[in-house]
């Protein structure tokens, strides 16, 4: 007596052999540029609050180049890189370098141009 139920070598339908729809993954190198972005988009932020002399053109090129040489340092920080890797090495560098320095320098120019003002006697100091 021949079984109502389809053998498993059975053929299956045409509309079976359709891809599987995925969704694109990401790299490693897109995944690190966003993080370096976000990273470096918080600290310029905080930044920013604490000091709102910062507001200034010139966050904009410094921001791009903190996200650029930030993208290798997060290779040090996710653990895709080893520690003792050249390219996370300098990427860690370039970041203290190029950007949490430049960014506190300028927090550190807006309160030193005042020192100076009041010890020249511009801001009317007693």
């Amino acid at each position: 007596m021949p079984s109502s139920h389809a053998s498993s070598s059975a053929v299956l339908p045409a509309a079976s052999n359709l891809k599987r729809l995925t969704l694109p993954t990401l790299s490693a190198d897109v995944v690190h540029l966003l993080y370096a972005t976000a990273l470096c988009t918080a600290v310029l932020f905080a930044f920013i609050i604490v000091s709102p002399d910062v507001r200034h053109w010139f966050v904009v090129p410094v921001l791009m180049c903190g996200v650029l040489v930030g993208a290798d340092a997060m290779g040090l920080v996710t653990g895709t890189r080893d520690i003792f890797d050249p390219i996370g090495m300098i990427g860690l560098f370039g970041l203290h370098f190029f950007f949490l320095a430049l960014s506190y320098t300028s927090i550190g120019i807006t309160g030193l141009t005042t020192c100076r003002a009041r010890r020249i006697g511009g801001c009317g100091s007693a």
